[in-house]
């Protein structure tokens, strides 16, 4: 039998592999698939240890694990859950419907193991048979397309009794209204043959999920209402395999918790120790409600705790203390006239009283090796969701809005003020104060030099609406990756300021590109040095524009430019269908317009409005947007568009495309596709 040490062995030869064979620098199978990393299994696996030896618990475990990972992917945290807590083990059942990416070798080595590749979204997958364990992390496996399980954080209505006596207890009336349960497919559905559509709405259309059923309404003059969600999909094959004496183990954010496993009355906690998410382990076999937060005090042990921000004060105390510290300096140190009758300014070294120290602190990964990129393209075709990915998979930051994420959204108001230095201007006691303002991007610039040991980002988003050389000025110059500075041997030092580390280190090494940057409130002709660090990566989007160039010429050698197109996989539309009307459609704009346009390209449209299109009102509202872009933003005369759809004759869901496609004119198109779309709004 395979010892631990070569169970675990095996796994991160796994993880480690590269997610593109052949492929330069392609990232390991762990940062593409959100797989746990093995020194976070290890901790939740001690933490499990922990916890099922307390006396609560012990009562509750049975002979032997019969364990279920409903989406096992590298199948580390089971792994190190079964392996560590030295328990007996009847069975496991490691299942993930995503065979091409998960650990299927892994049977060979557990013992008693089997592997199953059904989809969690789909009950009827899986035989009927209970787990006393069963793991669910959903970041990957079972409903997963691109690290996403497509479930909700939305938070179910939980009632002891029937969807009726609910509304009653709330006080809504009840009595023209009937009910009807269908149980194969988890849904309650209400009906009224005297309500019109407004009474029912107020009555029942703000509940989606009641005691994990979906709610589904008509009005006397309403088509069906509500929708079947991904949660309720998963409770059903959940309740399917789950013992209801046994212990759930859920690795994950605590939101989704809440929403999925919202009927579990003892949970237990850990807070985080590190960069993963938090483990859950909750059982019905103990009707208190209850939740026990722990928090981690040494090496294996566990303490109760009434929160997880940290002890001694939390971030937020400390941001604000810091505050309270520039509040107090800037009367006196950008005051112009105190103290001095030629009203210069009072220069002190460092008006934040701060010292700038370099950080050893480790985090992410820097191996990414593109650190200026552009991505350019019509809207919604997914920049700045593979932005998101790059973040968590690449530079392995754990979440997109990670602290050493910065993300700015451009506009044709953003100045160079705002992102990178500006004059502040107040009123004091009669006195007119003037001071120094960081913008956004220098002071994420000034938080990467100080931790260079982690990767941060700027992401830009919607470039186009502005220059980007007048918008961040001089580092347009240092941002290529030839004139950026590594950080990372200079850890350890503390300096005054930000301004006398720079200032030093260009003395230390005469070969560091810098520019000089003036100081805004001084009278005297003095500038400051500027560097730009080699672990800030600068992402940016940029739709089209017909007024301006997408892309300044100065940024052509510094970015790496990747143009973004529509996507036609059929397996991130929720129809086939749809799939192949998009694709259509971009091929008949491109011909209808090569003509007309040098780059016909730049009319097609994006893949985003119609991922979740799965009938026909939904197919209207997202046709209804292409229309209204073609008509108001691009301007394009109803001559020109109306001969590209007719070249389309056929429509998704049955839907008559002489009615919709062969209008007479805008007018006419956007009535029928308004009256497909929003019937409920419009009929009121």
């Amino acid at each position: 039998m395979p010892t631990k040490e070569e169970i675990y062995s095996q796994i991160q030869e796994f993880v480690t592999q590269p997610s593109t064979p052949g492929v330069k620098n392609s990232p390991t199978f762990e940062r593409s698939y959100l797989f746990v990393p093995s020194a976070i299994a290890k901790e939740r696996a001690a933490f499990f240890r922990f916890i099922i030896s307390q006396e609560d618990l012990l009562d509750l475990l049975p002979e032997k694990w019969k364990a279920l990972d409903l989406a096992f992917g590298s199948g580390n945290l089971t792994a190190h859950l079964l392996q560590e807590s030295e328990y007996p083990i009847e069975k496991i059942v490691l299942n993930d419907k995503n065979t091409a990416v998960t650990n299927q070798n892994l049977s060979s080595l557990l013992p008693n193991t089997q592997i199953s590749a059904h989809d969690f979204l789909e009950s009827a997958q899986f035989p009927v048979e209970r787990f006393n364990l069963v793991i669910f992390n959903p970041q990957t496996g079972g409903g997963w397309s691109e690290g996403s399980s497509n479930l909700s954080d939305q938070k179910p209505i939980l009632h002891d009794g029937d969807l009726k006596s609910y509304l009653e207890s709330i006080g809504r009336e009840t009595s023209e209204l009937t009910f009807s349960v269908d149980e194969a497919a988890k849904q309650v559905k209400v009906h009224s043959d005297s309500l019109n559509k407004g009474p029912m709405r107020d009555l029942v259309g703000d509940i989606k999920i009641f005691n994990y059923y979906d709610v589904f309404w008509t009005s006397k003059t309403s088509k069906l209402e509500g929708e079947q969600s991904n949660n309720v999909k998963f409770r059903q094959t959940f309740d399917k395999v789950f013992d209801p004496n046994g212990l759930l183990v859920y690795y994950g954010d605590e939101s989704y918790f809440q929403a999925i496993f919202a009927d579990f009355p003892y949970v237990i906690q850990l807070c985080p120790p590190d960069d993963g998410k938090m483990l859950f382990v909750a059982t019905k076999a103990i009707s208190e409600e209850k939740t026990i937060l722990y928090r981690k005090s040494g090496p294996g042990t566990y303490e109760v705790t009434d929160s997880c921000k940290e002890v001694g004060g939390t971030k937020e105390e400390s941001d604000l203390d810091e505050l309270e510290v520039d509040l107090d300096h800037s009367a006196d140190d950008f005051l112009i006239g105190k103290g001095n009758s030629e009203g210069e300014r009072q220069e002190t070294p460092n008006p934040e009283g701060m010292k700038f120290t370099i950080s050893e602190e480790e985090l992410g990964s820097l191996d990414f090796p593109y650190l200026n990129v552009l991505l350019k393209g019509v809207p919604g075709t997914g920049k700045s969701r593979l932005i998101d990915q790059w973040i968590i998979s690449q530079l392995d930051l754990k979440r997109a809005n990670h602290p050493n994420v910065l993300r700015i959204n451009v506009h044709s108001a953003s100045s160079n003020a705002d992102l990178m230095q500006g004059i502040g201007i107040a009123a004091n006691g009669g006195q007119v104060e003037y001071h120094e303002k960081t913008g956004l991007v220098l002071n994420h610039l000034k938080n990467a030099c100080a931790k260079p040991k982690q990767p941060f980002v700027l992401v830009l988003e919607e470039i186009q609406e502005n220059s980007l050389n007048e918008l961040i000025g001089d580092l347009i110059y240092l941002i290529e990756d030839s004139k950026r500075v590594d950080l990372s041997a200079e850890v350890g030092g503390e300096f005054e300021s930000f301004e006398d580390f720079v200032g030093k280190l260009v003395e230390k090494k005469p070969n560091v590109e810098f520019v000089q940057v003036p100081y805004l409130v001084n009278t005297e002709t003095k500038f400051r040095n500027l560097i730009f660090p080699k672990n800030l990566y600068v992402f940016c989007t940029s739709n089209y524009r017909d007024d301006k160039k997408v892309v300044e010429d100065n940024l052509m050698r510094r970015f790496d430019l990747i143009e973004l197109y529509p996507k036609y996989e059929d397996a991130i539309f929720k129809k086939k269908e749809v799939t192949l009307f998009l694709k259509t459609l971009n091929e008949e704009i491109i011909k209808g317009f090569e003509s007309r346009e040098i780059h016909p390209d730049r009319l097609i449209i994006g893949h985003a409005n119609w991922l979740k299109v799965e009938d026909g009102k939904s197919f209207c509202r997202a046709m209804l947007k292409a229309i209204v872009e073609f008509k108001d933003i691009r301007e394009i005369e109803w001559s020109e568009m109306s001969p590209v759809l007719q070249k389309i004759t056929v429509l998704p869901f049955g839907l008559d495309s002489n009615k919709i496609l062969k209008a007479k004119n805008y007018k006419d198109l956007i009535e029928h596709l308004q009256k497909q779309a929003f019937d409920d709004l419009l009929n009121d």
